[in-house]
């Protein structure tokens, strides 16, 4: 009898590797917001540092906060030229000066002394600076002290005060300007000529030490 053909042996089945298992998910991450130190001020609320060289100076207090007046005399006024300039400020036209603004601009105004001259005012008396509250009246070639030591390349410091040095006139009219200093701003005028500037820096010099030892 014929052998039966010998059958091939069924072809084991291609071994399959266990899958691979999903690596765990990583847990949600939870946004914490950047901690703001107590002196910095958020992103969207911080303002650049002031350059040192255009810092204004903020006068020192006395005893009982009243303000220290300094005094830097330029110019000895006589009691004639006082008189003068004290007539002229009672006047019903004023004196008409130049004031220069902290926006840079330069603008026309008329003063006059009024409260027994412890008061300059302006704009029809509708504005008005007590001159006990000034600290110094200071011309615009006289050292600015806050700016002494403040920069590198000017150590000695600057003249006059930060509006003056901002305003676009400034440096060409110094010699012609006088400032009256308060404890948070400056008032800044600039007189026809530098005879005229000496004078009433000089008159406003004794104005202001006379309101400060006023009763």
């Amino acid at each position: 009898p014929e052998e039966a053909p010998k059958t091939a042996p069924p072809e084991e089945a291609p071994k399959t590797e266990p899958p691979e298992e999903a690596p765990a998910a990583a847990p949600p991450v939870e946004e914490v917001p950047e901690e703001v130190e107590e002196d910095e001020a958020p992103e969207d609320e911080r303002h650049e540092e002031e350059d040192p060289e255009e810092l204004r100076e903020v006068p020192s207090l006395g005893t009982g906060g009243k303000p220290v007046l300094n005094t830097h005399v330029l110019y000895t006024i006589t009691e004639e030229e006082l008189a003068e300039v004290k007539k002229l400020l009672h006047s019903k036209q004023g004196w008409t000066v130049k004031k220069h603004c902290r926006d840079g601009r330069v603008r026309l105004r008329k003063m006059r002394l009024r409260d027994a001259d412890k008061a300059l005012t302006w704009n029809n008396g509708s504005k008005k600076i007590e001159l006990d509250k000034v600290t110094e009246v200071r011309h615009g070639t006289a050292l600015d002290p806050a700016t002494v030591g403040q920069s590198d390349k000017r150590p000695k410091g600057m003249t006059g005060t930060d509006v003056l040095r901002r305003s676009a006139d400034g440096h060409k009219v110094a010699r012609r300007c006088f400032s009256l200093i308060l404890l948070d701003r400056t008032f800044d005028l600039e007189c026809a000529d530098e005879d005229e500037a000496a004078k009433f820096c000089s008159a406003f010099q004794k104005l202001v030490e006379n309101a400060h030892h006023a009763p």
